[in-house]
């Protein structure tokens, strides 16, 4: 009996995982739409998006702002989408879903009691939510760094069973 509940339970998690996690990526695309493009974006764009991609990899010219993997996507999807705020910010976006995956993956083992909550603290940050819809790179460098976790967890936990 304890048994059908433990995977009703599971299988409710997973639903309202999946629902925050779309709610906030229409969130995410509404403030994408929305919102003016900041300074920084705004450099990226004017600065960088001209050059070539051998410039934008070398880094040449030599600036900061330019995240590189940033400034290729923005470069691609300005190619094929257009030059709005959205077509701009779409590696962004796109970077939000790898982190909402990778977040669902790191807590999925976790008692079922716990995953729930520990979910919604993840996506309950809006400073971290922000990455995710201005074309910056750290939304990215973000999904990157949680998916790293992941791999790394997943290895820790291998290499405890050998020993």
């Amino acid at each position: 009996m304890k048994v059908g509940i433990e995977n009703k339970l599971k299988i409710a998690n997973i639903i309202v995982a999946f629902s925050i996690t779309l709610l906030c990526f229409v969130f995410l695309v509404y403030k994408a739409c929305t919102t003016a493009f900041t300074h920084d974006e705004s450099f990226t764009y004017l600065h960088f998006m001209p050059l070539s991609f051998m410039d934008i990899v070398s880094y040449n010219p030599a600036y900061p702002n330019n995240h590189i993997l940033n400034t290729l996507a923005m470069k691609l999807c300005s190619t094929i989408f257009g030059d709005s705020e959205l077509s701009l910010r779409i590696p962004a976006l796109l970077s939000f879903l790898l982190f909402a995956y990778y977040a669902f993956l790191i807590l999925k083992p976790i008692n079922i009691y716990i995953f729930l909550p520990s979910y919604v603290i993840i996506f309950a940050n809006p400073v971290l939510l922000d990455f995710f819809y201005l074309s910056r790179g750290y939304g990215m460098a973000t999904a990157f760094m949680i998916g790293a976790i992941f791999y790394y967890l997943k290895f820790n936990s291998t290499i405890q069973n050998y020993v």
